[in-house]
């Protein structure tokens, strides 16, 4: 009946092993209390989403055998007082729980009263009396004990914000969290990607941090952000643009991916990169399998050159895409003499022909070539490997 698993933090839980049936019933149930009760119905995945997942499951297993062995009762009351405890971080009541625990008892009478016998709802009445009211007590203990918590520990309730500001919570829940942490979310925030090891300082409770896993993640208001630059001065930081609270999830994945690009040579590896002074080469790297998949498909030709070759002549072809240019002007650009662009310029021709006078051609190449000639000057030769990776076919 029992099988080993982990809750939403990893820990080890018992979990019960439902047959088919009553498993198919348990995720109907949570796909009810998800569309049923408002403040669940755009729950991210995350913590609060797995443990009340968890949670239907035990509730129904425990409504439909109702003697559970004795080790069962601390697992489920350790379970539910979680559930109560993640409401009170994600800013939830508890009239949310109770309309959820309304919701899946009427879904699971109404599948015993279709599919069960008799003594089945009996045993189903006994079941609700037994269980329901120690489930619900046992999450308000959890609520109410967080609350507390969150009262008597100002820098609790700013950890609570910040997890709902990355967790993409609901306009709602972060004004709640807002309060509760004295910290306004209705004015332009700023997101800050740390890189390095090193602890991030104090930089008091006008400022959000979370200094694990790496990169460590600030938020500040946006009048702010040259002051928590200053403090940070020495640490490698990418900073994202001045956002709206419920668009941070988006800036914590710009504001990371330019740490990564620093890393690959693409951006320039400077103290301080602003997302706004990258933002083309931050969405031409947002998905890099699909560049790579362009760059085999289009420019073929200049993977079958030498590495030099192919480096001189992509720099070329990029920078009169950008400017259109005179062999002169482009020389003066690049550093060489007006005849090296002009025999350059042949190459080219050669390699691409008539290409080079398509326009969804030129377009597609440009912005590939912004993104994939920085990985190139940088060493990054995945796309050469690719090209010369021998092809299997059927045997």
């Amino acid at each position: 009946m029992r099988a080993g698993m982990t809750d939403a933090d990893g820990r080890a839980v018992a979990q019960p092993r439902l047959d088919p049936e009553a498993a198919a019933l348990a995720k109907r149930v949570a796909e009810l209390i998800r569309s049923d009760v408002t403040a669940y119905a755009s729950l991210p995945d995350g913590r609060l989403r797995r443990a009340l997942d968890t949670a239907v499951v035990w509730a129904v297993a425990l409504l439909l055998e109702p003697h559970p062995e004795p080790a069962t009762g601390r697992h489920v009351d350790e379970l539910f007082r979680r559930v109560g405890h993640l409401q009170a971080v994600h800013g939830h009541d508890l009239d949310s729980v109770q309309a959820a625990f309304r919701v899946g008892v009427h879904a699971v009478w109404q599948h015993v009263r279709d599919h069960g016998t008799q003594d089945d709802l009996v045993r189903f009445g006994a079941a609700v009396e037994n269980h329901v009211e120690r489930m619900l007590e046992q999450t308000a203990n959890g609520y109410h004990g967080a609350r507390r918590s969150f009262a008597s520990d100002p820098a609790r309730t700013r950890a609570r914000l910040l997890d709902a500001l990355l967790d993409g919570a609901p306009a709602e829940q972060l004004r709640r969290a807002g309060a509760a942490a004295r910290w306004r979310v209705d004015e332009p925030l700023v997101l800050l990607a740390v890189a390095g090891a090193d602890p991030v300082p104090d930089l008091g409770d006008d400022v959000l941090v979370r200094p694990r896993p790496e990169p460590a993640v600030v938020v500040c208001r946006a009048e702010l952000l040259d002051d928590v630059l200053a403090r940070l001065a020495g640490r490698r930081v990418a900073a994202g643009w001045a956002v709206p609270a419920e668009e941070v999830p988006d800036s914590l994945r710009f504001a990371t991916r330019a740490l990564t690009l620093v890393d690959a040579g693409v951006l320039p590896a400077t103290d301080v990169v602003r997302c706004a002074d990258h933002a083309t080469q931050l969405w031409l790297h947002a998905e890099p399998r699909l560049r790579q998949r362009l760059s085999l498909a289009l420019l073929r030709p200049l993977l079958a050159e030498t590495p030099n070759s192919r480096e001189i002549l992509s720099e070329t072809l990029l920078a009169w895409l950008e400017s259109r240019d005179s062999a002169p002007a482009i020389a003066a650009r690049l550093g060489v003499h007006p005849q090296t662009i002009r025999y350059r310029w042949k190459r080219i021709n050669e390699l691409f022909g008539e290409d080079l006078h398509d326009p969804e051609f030129v377009v597609q190449v440009t912005m590939l070539l912004k993104a994939t000639v920085p990985l190139w000057k940088a060493g990054d030769q995945s796309d050469v490997d690719r090209f010369h990776a021998p092809v299997e076919g059927p045997r």
